[in-house]
């Protein structure tokens, strides 16, 4: 929900404003804590612990990683730029957009310079895993054969 940025200024001004209670059962610096907000959509939620938990040993590389939801949606086959796809009535379209809402893509075959701004899709795909095959794009090949997706590294 939140952004890493918005995250870490959420996290450092709840970790101020525990220290400066000066409560006596409370640690004196570093403090533990995990906040979880929820948002309006099932999917608007965020978990924010202290950014100096980070640091520590087998602690995830990036201080309060954004929502796994979120995350897990954005890392789908779709969501790099260039994709190349089918939709189910043959129609060929190029992946220029990817949100929570979807999957917008041009329709043909395109290459769009991520230095540039993105072109307005013509269409954006609620439930890409259904209703597009995947045939080029970024660093996913589809498998025809079997269904699966490799990772071409």
């Amino acid at each position: 929900m939140f952004s890493k940025a918005e995250k870490q200024v959420i996290a450092a001004g709840i970790e101020g404003l525990l220290l400066g209670l000066r409560h006596p059962e409370m640690p004196t610096e570093k403090p533990r804590f995990k906040l979880e907000v929820f948002g309006k959509a099932s999917y608007s939620w965020a978990d924010i612990v202290p950014n100096w938990t980070f640091a520590e040993e087998g602690s995830p590389e990036n201080p309060n990683p954004w929502n796994e939801k979120a995350r897990d949606v954005l890392q789908g086959s779709w969501n790099k730029p260039n994709a190349i796809v089918k939709k189910r009535d043959g129609t060929i379209g190029t992946t220029c957009y990817n949100g929570l809402d979807g999957v917008g893509i041009k329709y043909g075959e395109h290459f769009f310079d991520i230095k540039e701004a993105f072109p307005e899709p013509d269409e954006i795909i609620k439930n890409p895993r259904e209703e597009l095959t995947l045939i080029k794009g970024g660093s996913w090949e589809k498998d025809n054969d079997n269904g699966k997706e490799e990772a071409n590294e």
